[in-house]
């Protein structure tokens, strides 16, 4: 009976840690495994779903960052929220491209979705999305006093290659361009 109430049907095993302990603690994992099983799904998930709380300045280090996979980047939080129903309606989150090249970068078949950020003071490309198809879907955001806002390249260097841009109820001001050639300030 206390090999049932443990869990074990090996008798040998059960002497044995009878016969040098003298007791058997049963210690239930339920919670650590089911903790490490979300974790690990998590870990092995490349579409991330990104939110961000407040005002972020971009430096040198953080605009080499390369996203791949698809990315979902929602603002507008405080930081608090548990739920995209918390946060509060009409709030935004700043970006700042610090004066440097690009603020994100995104490669090779990914989707990409932005909403409630306001991105500004990236000279060149805030966001820019080249080499292979995938979609970016720009909603309720803000660009400010970039370069170029947004760069979208397909595979073989033309926009109309793979992958679409889609942009609603967003804004772009006092961009300037920085191609002397195909000059664009917002969208290229």
């Amino acid at each position: 009976r206390k090999m049932e109430q443990l869990g074990t049907k090996n008798f040998g095993a059960y002497a044995r840690k009878m016969l040098i302990d003298g007791y058997i603690i049963k210690v239930d994992y339920t919670q650590q495994k089911k903790l490490a099983a979300a974790v690990s799904r998590a870990a092995t998930n490349i579409n991330h779903e990104i939110w961000i709380a407040g005002s972020n300045v971009l430096t040198s280090a953080a605009v080499s960052t390369l996203f791949c996979g698809n990315k979902i980047f929602r603002g507008g939080f405080k930081g608090t929220e548990s739920t995209i129903e918390e946060r509060e309606e009409g709030a935004y989150s700043t970006i700042d491209g610090d004066g440097q090249f690009s603020a994100m970068s995104f490669r090779i078949n990914c989707n990409v979705f932005f909403e409630h950020l306001h991105f500004r003071g990236s000279p060149a490309r805030v966001l820019s999305k080249t080499n292979g198809c995938g979609d970016m879907f720009i909603e309720d955001c803000v660009f400010e006093e970039n370069g170029n806002a947004l760069y979208v390249q397909g595979a073989n260097k033309t926009p109309y290659d793979k992958g679409s841009l889609y942009v609603k109820d967003s804004v772009f001001k006092n961009n300037f361009s920085t191609d002397a050639v195909d000059g664009s300030a917002a969208i290229y």
